[in-house]
């Protein structure tokens, strides 16, 4: 068993000490080359950031609601559906929050929250435990990762850590974990750089023996006992720091009396008594509501609403909290989930393991609203069908990484090896602009005009020395071009609007654009503006595939029909229920042409046929007999 197995599942004393891959961690003298690279590097700035777990799997539909599609999703899950006139309405969107979400939607009228719809990765999971370690790792499913992404992240923000920490620069624990168990997401290429604290925690943990090193013999059995004992000596220093910014902190909210909000609350009063943690990991569930998830005579209550209630009160209050104790612009707030929940609802009222789910942004520093489109909710689904994603969730990762924590790109991609989104306002939190730009930018709007134009409008305030302003524009949220450049007025200390029409979009090979102002100085220094989205219907012959018999017995035929791109090779891919790839390989498709698949020698049971045509991506499910 590996030192860290062993370590992660033995009950906590003090804290959850760092823990080791390799076999002899106290002969252990070569950094990883990841952390050599990163030797000279000095943490970027004090920013901390809250990951609230929704464990189990968070049905997304009953949570953020695409009230533009609710006739058909009134068809498809009418036993689970919120009623339409108790949905919380998103400002001027077509999107809402479930009714038990009130302290969520006082924080995104306050502008302090940011929905981010459709959230999940390529070829997706539908085991609790291998999604969960995806999401920790910041994998894609085809990977397995013994480190995390915030470990990773750790790592680069304290070259060599754990070894020579505690020290001077950095007395605390670098992350803590509310549970018994020091979680994968803090695990870095060595050594787990996370701490445990149980989530009853009142300030006293009980002290570890100390042991003096020198009498350990010099072997590898004494280099294990060294190692052992170097533990203990850690872990009693961080219990002592847990211990004075426990009792030199306070509240200034009262929580409700609930796991999640106690978590919060310990969280916000840690922070509040100094400690300089980058990283708080907390955990809200089970989400695994495959039965029973609404009462039968009103769907506004019942298991789920509880948990997004729970969930809702809680944030909003640690929000509060930090408010009133003048901390809320240090810290910033994320939920996730291993998985969302399938569009359609299962006979025993409930719903089963699906696909992208929204997640949350809450803080003082998010850049509010909806980032991205409500999905578009068919009216005949099966248990294949399943949400599309919209953002890849490495992507919001990525955001936090180069936005939040101010990672150079170059360190980021090491970290996660992907693109961010404007998620939070980098330029202006990471300084990425030396001079602030003459210019301020009262509004940026995008609405969609007729079938394929969209209708870009915006205006500025107290212009001087201002040189242009280019509209740029992106099918995927990553990748912009430049589409048209406009003079700006130069000195003007008034309003001044602006607009311009894109037309004639490709809307038959794209769903949804997204548009961003890129500001121009004279002197070339230049801002963008958060992104905004605008979607569009797809005509009638949108990309689909069949895939028959089903069941069958390893051998099926695929055929692709609609807006099928057939001047690219398409990418298959067949994944069992664990993520395990069977097959994977390209292949030119043609449009209405039965394509044979043979799966050699295959094992009963379920397994997700992914077919990739050019941006577009559909799952398939599969039953072998």
């Amino acid at each position: 068993m590996k030192r860290r197995d062993f370590i992660r599942n033995v009950a906590p004393v003090a804290v959850i000490p760092f823990i080791s891959n390799k076999i002899t961690a106290a002969a252990y003298d070569e950094l990883p080359m990841f952390v050599q690279t990163a030797m000279n590097m000095a943490p970027t700035n004090d920013k901390i950031l809250v990951l609230v777990q929704l464990s189990g799997g968070n049905d997304g539909l009953n949570t953020v609601i695409p009230l533009d599609q609710y006739t058909n999703l009134s068809i498809v899950r009418g036993n689970v559906l919120i009623p339409q006139n108790q949905v919380l309405q998103l400002g001027n969107t077509q999107t809402g929050l479930h009714p038990a979400m009130t302290g969520l939607k006082t924080l995104f009228d306050m502008n302090k929250l940011t929905v981010i719809q459709n959230v999940g990765y390529a070829s997706p999971n539908f085991s609790h435990f291998r999604a969960s370690d995806i999401w920790h790792s910041g994998s894609t499913s085809s990977q397995v990762l013994d480190s995390g992404w915030l470990g990773r992240f750790l790592e680069y923000e304290y070259p060599g850590a754990p070894i020579g920490y505690p020290n001077a620069g950095m007395l605390d624990p670098l992350a803590v974990q509310l549970d018994n168990t020091a979680p994968l997401a803090t695990t870095g290429q060595a050594f787990n750089l996370g701490q445990s604290i149980p989530r009853w925690y009142t300030g006293s943990l009980t002290q570890l023996l100390n042991y003096v090193n020198g009498n350990t013999p010099a072997t590898n059995a004494g280099n294990e006992v060294a190692f052992i004992r170097t533990q203990q000596a850690t872990a009693n220093q961080y219990a002592t720091r847990l211990q004075l910014a426990y009792n030199g902190g306070t509240n200034a909210k009262t929580y409700p009396a609930i796991s999640i909000s106690e978590q919060l609350r310990l969280v916000a009063r840690l922070i509040k008594g100094g400690l300089k943690s980058k990283v708080y990991i907390v955990n809200h569930g089970s989400f695994d509501t495959h039965s029973n998830q609404v009462d039968n005579a009103d769907h506004t209550i019942g298991a789920h609403a509880t948990l997004l209630k729970d969930l809702s009160d809680a944030i909003y209050t640690f929000q509060e909290d930090l408010r009133l104790m003048n901390l809320e612009d240090n810290v910033l707030g994320m939920t996730f989930s291993e998985f969302g929940r399938t569009i359609n609802s299962n006979s025993s009222v409930g719903t089963d393991h699906g696909t992208a789910a929204p997640m949350f942004l809450f803080g003082k520093k998010v850049n509010p609203g909806v980032m991205g489109v409500n999905p578009t909710i068919p009216a005949v689904v099966n248990w294949n069908t399943n949400l599309p994603n919209l953002f890849d969730y490495k992507q919001v990762y990525m955001s936090m990484l180069q936005h939040w924590y101010c990672l150079p790109k170059v360190a980021a991609e090491t970290v996660l090896g992907t693109s961010a989104f404007a998620a939070v306002d980098g330029a202006t939190l990471c300084n990425l602009n030396a001079v602030a730009l003459p210019i301020e930018l009262l509004r940026f709007n995008v609405e969609k005009e007729g079938e394929n134009t969209a209708h870009i409008a915006w205006a500025t305030n107290n212009e001087d020395r201002a040189a242009f302003m280019e509209i740029e524009r992106s099918t995927d949220g990553v990748n912009y071009d430049g589409i048209v450049k406009m003079t700006a007025k130069g000195h003007s200390h008034g309003v001044e609007t602006y607009e311009y029409r894109d037309e004639k979009l490709n809307t038959k090979r794209h769903k949804i654009f997204y548009y961003r102002l890129r500001m121009v100085d004279n002197d070339g220094s230049e801002e963008r503006s958060a992104a905004k989205t605008v979607q569009f219907d797809f005509a009638k012959d949108k990309l689909s595939i069949d895939v028959s018999p089903n069941p069958s017995n390893g051998h099926f035929v695929l055929v692709a029909d609609g807006n099928l791109n057939d001047n690219i090779e398409s990418e298959i891919t067949v994944v069992d229920m664990f993520g395990r790839t069977i097959k994977n390989f390209t292949a030119n498709i043609l449009p209405r042409t039965a394509f044979n698949i043979d799966l050699e020698n295959i094992s009963v049971g379920i397994y997700f046929v992914t077919f990739k045509n050019g941006s577009d991506s559909i799952v398939k499910r599969v039953l072998v007999e």
